[in-house]
């Protein structure tokens, strides 16, 4: 198969699957939310924002460095990724041995504690699945990934109904998400031997260089937890759990949609490495064009649609109880929006080299959110929380594109954006104009006028349509 089928047959089965396991992933969060309630999903999202500060430590930006060294010309793909492997594996066992005993030192209630320790095993598998999957995209071949996210999607949903029927409580749901993450992992592991690829290796010239590589997109990455997590753990500390149920629902949902951009990106990162690296500045601008008018086509409407369904969408996801959380949801979906941009341009900073450069105001970031966070989110609660979210998540994107632009000179055109933006617009007026319509009619018909808006004006043309799926003249 050419590259360019290649692509194209794997762009088209990522998408089709992150559609596929968006919906299971929504079911499965719809369902542990009303499950649990308010107070008792506040205590699920005190554990999960806990130990993805201890996950960061664990990726220490493995996930892009994989995908370098696995496309870069001329490297020993297999000798490069077992060494990276061991390097995952052992800081993992290390880091996640280490979460739990540290949460005991903090003033959380006894299910947090326990939950923590329980939660720990299943961030240490995800921690290899994101490294076995960053192989697997270097390679352009996901169909393993594909069918594992979705296998595992439906243990998840399985064993939550049988939670909820048995009511065994958070440590039963606790557990379920273990096993999701364990199935996962062992599609990837044992999909045509793949196993062979980890093997432990201990070759100390390419740990040295994985170090170097890694050391700014950990920092980076580390700022990005704390201005983007450190919110919940503040409101875990000051605030009740119900507080945190109701921004962890809405906040989950932003998770959902993060995947996105990067889902993308991760599959053009080995495109925008080969460009950069063989000093070819026309194709790496013409993919970051593409990249960068997808991200306006699929953001823009996100904004504008939830912020007149987003409380609809939650009550009929989650139940009445969790309907305040429809009004945190408009608010961070904004920074959604942000993040689209943001996670283009740090991740192609990454490809560039300029991380260090980055790291600086990743750092004034982080310094700035924690401060507005423990000043704010005491008083003003989840609002708080998700308007300081929203004003780092702009910061960071508009810092990316300076160091971005600052080293290739590249600057995007902004024709299909404002395309993008008239089209949203015009979504916006026929939701204000319908507001009693069912939720499903409102989605439906808001995509369908999103859509013809977008063609009409040349927002969405058939190059971007083969740009999206990796076709080329």
């Amino acid at each position: 198969m050419s590259l360019a089928r290649s692509i194209a047959y794997n762009t088209l089965l990522q998408t089709t699957a992150k559609i596929v396991s968006t919906f299971f992933a929504i079911l499965a969060f719809a369902m542990i939310a009303r499950y649990l309630g308010t107070n008792g999903f506040g205590a699920y999202a005190t554990i999960t924002a806990f130990l993805q500060l201890f996950g960061i430590m664990v990726d220490m930006g493995l996930t892009v460095i994989t995908i370098q060294m696995v496309s870069e010309a001329g490297a020993d793909q297999h000798k490069n990724f077992r060494n990276l492997f061991t390097i995952r594996l052992l800081s993992g066992i290390v880091i996640y041995l280490i979460a739990p005993a540290i949460a005991l030192l903090l003033p959380y209630p006894t299910d947090v504690k326990l939950g923590i320790a329980v939660m720990a095993p299943s961030f240490f598998l995800s921690s290899l699945i994101q490294i076995s999957t960053a192989r697997y995209q270097a390679e352009v071949k996901m169909l393993a990934p594909t069918i594992a996210e979705i296998a595992s999607k439906i243990v998840l949903i399985a064993g939550v109904a049988f939670i909820a029927q048995t009511d065994i409580g958070l440590m039963g749901v606790l557990a379920m998400i273990l096993a999701n993450n364990a199935a996962q992992w062992l599609i990837l592991v044992v999909w045509r031997g793949h196993w062979r690829w980890m093997r432990l290796a201990f070759d100390w010239s390419i740990w040295r260089d994985v170090f170097f590589r890694t050391w700014p997109i950990a920092l980076s990455i580390l700022c990005n937890v704390v201005y983007l997590r450190a919110d919940t753990i503040i409101l875990s500390l000051f605030r009740p759990q119900a507080d945190v149920g109701i921004y962890g629902a809405a906040f989950r949902v932003l998770e959902v949609m993060m995947t996105l951009p990067i889902m993308f990106v991760g599959l053009t990162l080995s495109s925008f490495t080969r460009a950069w690296s063989q000093g070819d500045r026309p194709a790496f601008a013409r993919y970051f064009q593409k990249t960068f008018d997808v991200m306006a086509i699929t953001s823009f409407p996100l904004v504008v649609g939830t912020w007149f369904v987003g409380t609809d969408a939650m009550i009929l996801v989650t139940g009445e109880e969790f309907a305040a959380s429809g009004s945190v949801l408009k608010l961070l979906m904004i920074a959604v929006g942000a993040i689209f941009f943001g996670s283009l341009f740090g991740h192609l900073i990454n490809i560039i080299f300029e991380q260090r450069r980055m790291l600086i105001g990743y750092a004034a970031v982080a310094i700035l959110g924690l401060g507005a966070y423990i000043v704010f989110i005491p008083i003003y609660s989840y609002y708080a929380a998700a308007i300081i979210t929203i004003a780092t998540e702009f910061l960071v994107a508009f810092i990316g594109f300076g160091v971005f632009y600052y080293k290739t000179r590249v600057a995007p055109s902004l024709l299909v954006a404002a395309k993008a933006v008239l089209s949203s617009a015009a979504m916006g007026i026929f939701l204000y104009a319908f507001p009693h319509w069912h939720l499903a009619a409102k989605v439906l018909m808001a995509i369908v006028v999103y859509g013809a808006i977008l063609f009409i004006t040349g927002g969405l043309t058939k190059d971007l349509i083969r740009a999206l799926i990796g076709q080329k003249r």
